[in-house]
């Protein structure tokens, strides 16, 4: 038996294991099912070899002959799938061409007639429809649309004209080119790193592939040598069964470290990357290593990500104080998706569902990839469950989603808006695999994040409290002296200074409601008595009673979904809250010129919506929920995570202490206050409050 043979037989052993590992993988997924077509055409293929040279004399070869001609039909099946080229024309031509070409054939040996040279000669190369199709990809290639970058499209497509030209050198008796048992490995290989690339996604890189790849070669190579020693050395039966026991359990035990030395070799010494990714994400690592702060951690890797990715947009959806909520801390870009993406998702949003079902092959969501499975699927149910996923992503305004996830549990979300993957690293999706120590990271913070704000409120308070009595006293003292003064020089008397202590009076009263308002924010809670109010009657009385105040060309309005809503609070002051918050959107929408807007729907009409309902926790506490809502020119994304710091204003004639004041009450009742904005299409302020037992 010749060399030739004994690969032939490696080939069918392994060509059949990949392709049942690869369909066991999801038998539903057509891109499996076609590659596992393949390899079984191409096992029975080099099996039949294998036996001809075994036993020649009984017409084996002829069968090998026969399946020589479908390796055409199958792996045009597979490519045309995997390159999602099913519907052109040339493909069609091609694969129904070599589907009649090989019915010939197959008929022909059936009837002994690939003697003739002619018949033995078409039936040899048939697999160079094979060359076609690959030609017409190379020069049609910037129609496809796949997850890898152009060189890497093409280093396959080189890469299967060459395992194909060597096969036919091993097997065609006449060629003066043959290099035996060559093909039969290269195609080995080929099949290897074709089953990890379409059972990971395509979002592996080279280094990971051939990491994966030497660690197997290693793992034989080791388990070869240490079995011949064994067989060589035990000559009883007993003494070799617990010694390829002991062995087999040593080599397992290694794999985890044989694995590790094998990627450190690869990236190390054969590919040499100096790592520019690796080199960037280090940097971000370390930058994060440092942060406390959890917004700052989302610009830390807003940062990361525009360096590497250049993303026409990016947005973050973090924890809501509604548990079941992820809100939309920050949106960047001035694409239409992703100013008009929801500022609020639930967590029973597709995109959850798409992420638990990616489980461990990736945690990245990537449309493209989506695509394909939706290509690939042979069952309708599992193309529209693909479908909802990758329209889920678009609605949320990108192509890409990345989870920060802390012990499988989805903390936030960043959306990400990249047409292409950059050319600088590869051009190659797999740099998203890369981010996933980043986002990481985040999540930590994110999952601290109620922490962090409970102690620099702790903090700030703390500051105020020992600043509130002095700075009241030290202002206050003078400030009526001041008063006093002006008065006493009669500002109503009708002598030309007159009019200067009447502002003097006028100043004095605001500053001296300045520092009121400074104190009520140390202690907004100070001897206020809490009953039981509905809430609904509240704001309907404080929605009747702005109404007639209201801008001429704002709407105010009242929608709500309960038909009761009990709260215990100092209903003064939940009164005071809910008149700022109104006031401040009229005061918006009082400078806001309507055109210009997003009115590409035709005009809008200026308006205010006040609304509650009602929700639980995850705990089952009830809760309300007031939105004050209004269609204005929003709030910019630098002044969203100040606008409740005291003194923050943009306001040239407020104090930056209403919002705050807001807050602290919001927040003595046991509730929380979000904002959320879109610039130039929407503001949102959500009160939530327990409700009464």
């Amino acid at each position: 038996m010749d060399a030739l043979a004994q690969t032939a037989l490696l080939v069918s052993l392994t060509s059949f294991s990949l392709g049942f590992a690869t369909l066991a993988r999801n038998v539903r997924n057509k891109l499996f099912l076609y590659f596992a077509i393949g390899c079984t055409v191409i096992s029975a293929w080099a099996i039949f070899y294998f036996i001809s040279s075994v036993w020649p004399e009984n017409g084996w070869y002829g069968y090998h002959l026969s399946l020589n001609a479908w390796l055409a039909p199958a792996s045009l099946l597979f490519i045309q799938s995997m390159m999602r080229i099913e519907k052109w024309v040339t493909s069609r031509i091609l694969l129904f061409g070599s589907l009649f070409l090989c019915l010939a054939m197959t008929v022909m040996v059936l009837f002994g007639l690939e003697r003739h040279d002619l018949i033995k000669n078409i039936i040899y190369f048939t697999p160079s429809l094979i060359v076609i199709q690959i030609a017409i990809l190379m020069v049609s290639d910037r129609s496809v649309n796949p997850l890898v970058g152009i060189r890497r499209r093409f280093i396959l497509y080189v890469a299967t004209l060459i395992v194909l030209s060597t096969c036919v050198m091993d097997h065609l008796p006449d060629l003066p080119l043959a290099v035996p048992i060559f093909g039969n490995f290269a195609l080995t290989i080929f099949l290897f790193f074709v089953s990890q690339a379409i059972t990971q996604q395509r979002l592996l890189n080279l280094g990971s592939l051939l990491s994966r790849f030497l660690t197997v070669v290693f793992v034989a190579v080791l388990l070869a040598a240490v079995f011949s020693l064994v067989r060589v050395w035990a000559h009883e039966l007993a003494l070799f069964f617990l010694n390829s026991f002991i062995v087999s359990f040593f080599v397992l035990t290694l794999l985890e470290p044989i694995r590790s030395v094998a990627r450190f070799f690869i990236d190390r010494v054969v590919t040499r990357r100096a790592s520019l990714v690796q080199g960037e994400i280090d940097a971000a690592v370390r930058e994060l290593a440092l942060v406390v702060n959890p917004k700052d951690s989302l610009t830390v890797f807003e940062a990361f990500v525009t360096r590497v990715l250049k993303p026409d947009g990016i947005a973050f959806y973090v924890p809501s104080s509604d548990p079941k909520l992820l809100r939309r801390e920050r949106a960047i870009g001035e694409g239409f998706r992703l100013t008009h993406a929801p500022a609020e998702i639930p967590k029973h949003h597709p995109i959850f569902d798409a992420l638990a079902h990616a489980g461990r092959k990736s945690r990245v969501l990537l449309d493209q990839m989506l695509e394909d499975e939706i290509e690939r699927m042979a069952g309708q149910e599992m193309k529209h469950r693909y479908a909802v996923w990758r329209d889920a992503v678009h609605a949320l305004g990108g192509n890409i989603i990345l989870p920060f996830s802390k012990d499988g549990r989805v903390l936030g979300l960043a959306v990400l808006d990249v047409p292409n993957p950059p050319e600088e690293y590869g051009a190659n999706w797999s740099i998203l695999r890369e981010l996933e120590p980043l986002a990481d990271r985040v999540a930590e913070l994110i999952e601290k994040s109620s922490v962090f704000d409970r102690e620099r409120e702790v903090e700030r308070l703390a500051t105020l409290g020992e600043m509130a009595a002095g700075l009241a006293h030290e202002i206050r003292n003078p400030l009526g002296a001041i008063k006093g003064a002006a008065q006493y020089l009669d500002p109503s008397s009708n002598r030309p200074e007159s009019r200067f202590l009447s502002v003097i009076v006028e100043e004095a009263d605001r500053l001296n409601a300045v520092v009121t308002q400074f104190l009520d924010y140390a202690k907004p809670s100070a001897t206020r008595e809490y009953k039981e109010v509905d809430l609904n009657n509240l704001v309907q009385k404080l929605v009747m009673l702005l109404s007639p105040t209201a801008p001429e060309d704002v709407d105010l309005r009242l929608q709500s979904s309960l038909l009761q809503a009990r709260i215990r609070c100092a209903p003064e002051q939940i009164h005071q809250v809910l008149l700022n918050l109104i006031q401040n959107a009229f005061k918006a929408l009082r400078r806001w010129d309507v055109s210009r807007g997003d009115r590409s729907k035709g005009q809008v009409e200026k308006r205010v919506l006040v609304s509650l309902d009602a929700f639980e926790t995850d705990d089952l506490r009830s809760m309300i929920r007031v939105t004050v809502e209004d269609n204005g020119p929003g709030i910019p994304r630098e002044n969203l995570e100040k606008i409740f710091i005291p003194f923050f204003t943009t306001d040239p004639a407020g104090t930056g202490l209403g919002l705050p004041i807001c807050r602290k009450i919001i927040q003595a009742h046991g509730g929380t206050i979000e904002v959320s904005s879109v610039p130039g299409v929407t503001t949102q302020f959500r009160i939530i409050l327990p409700e009464a037992p």
